[in-house]
C-alpha cells in the first residue's frame, strides 16, 4: 500500500570504500585515490542526470515515496505509470529493451 524509502551514501565515505577496492587490485594509493574520486563524481551526476539522486552537502542522496497511486521522487511528483515507464527498465538492465 505504501512504500517510503530513503538513501544516503556519504561520497568521502564511498571514495575511501572505493580506493581500498582499488588498491587490493593492485594500484597505488594515488591513483586509486583519483580514480575512486572521479567514479563517485560520475556515480553522483549520473544520479542527478537521471533524476534518481540529489546530491546534498558531501551526500548523494535519494527519497521515494508511494502512497495509494501516488508517487514521489526526491519530492517531484511523478504518475505511477510514468514512474515505471522511465525508471524500471534502468533497475532491469538492458534485458527489458
Amino acid at each position: 500500500k505504501d512504500l517510503d524509502a530513503n538513501l544516503s551514501i556519504n561520497m568521502p565515505m564511498a571514495q575511501q570504500l572505493v580506493s581500498v577496492i582499488a588498491q587490493t587490485q593492485g594500484y597505488s594509493a594515488e591513483d586509486a585515490e583519483k580514480s575512486a574520486e572521479q567514479q563517485i563524481k560520475g556515480l553522483a551526476a549520473m544520479g542527478e542526470m537521471f533524476r534518481l539522486t540529489k546530491v546534498n552537502g558531501q551526500d548523494i542522496v535519494s527519497a521515494l515515496h508511494y502512497s495509494q497511486g501516488d508517487m514521489s521522487v526526491n519530492g517531484d511528483k511523478i504518475p505511477l505509470d510514468q514512474f515505471i515507464q522511465q525508471y524500471i527498465p534502468l533497475l532491469q538492465g538492458e534485458e527489458a529493451q
